[in-house]
């Protein structure tokens, strides 16, 4: 197996140069011989040249998209089915068409929010978030795959805790 990491400034933001990264990505998993079927990705792959690129391929994603006030809006008008309870909040999930203004089309959203159960701000939403995907799946399907991604975050603490990478010299950058 082939692992592709790239130390950048603390500065960068994580959108800048996405698209290189991802096309580098996928050439080195394909000289392997494997192919992408699906990727996940935060809101740092959002953006239309990354959903062209990946649509081109015919390879699935599920990326999570800042919520705006137009999105907020739209996502109000849904129709949402509780999936789970996770302590004291109810999460809820619901999908439909949506276009953001900067999309050359419109395409399918997943939006999940989290219902606070019980107490005085019962009902009241606490959080919501959106996934735009080109996955046919169920919205609590698509949730629990974006959620998968969520492992990234401890590997990269390892690799600082457990392998100082983040006290390499960075005086070549």
């Amino acid at each position: 197996a082939a692992v592709r990491a790239e130390l950048r400034p603390g500065n960068t933001v994580a959108a800048t140069g996405v698209l290189n990264v991802l096309a580098r990505a996928f050439t080195d998993i394909e000289r392997l011989g494997s192919q992408v079927i699906a990727v996940r990705g935060d809101r740092g792959f959002q953006g239309e040249d990354v959903f062209k690129y990946l649509e081109g391929r015919c390879v699935d994603y599920a990326i999570k998209i800042a919520l705006d006030q137009n999105l907020r809006a739209w996502a109000m008008d849904l129709t949402y089915r509780e999936i789970t309870q996770d302590g004291d909040d109810a999460i809820e999930v619901a999908a439909g068409t949506y276009q953001r203004a900067s999309w050359s089309r419109a395409r399918r959203v997943v939006c999940i929010r989290r219902r606070i159960a019980e107490g005085i701000a019962k009902g009241m939403v606490h959080s919501m978030q959106a996934i735009a995907t080109t996955l046919d799946a169920d919205p609590e399907d698509v949730y629990h795959f974006y959620n998968q991604r969520c492992a990234m975050e401890g590997l990269i603490r390892e690799a600082k805790d457990g392998f100082g990478i983040d006290e390499f010299s960075s005086r070549s950058w």
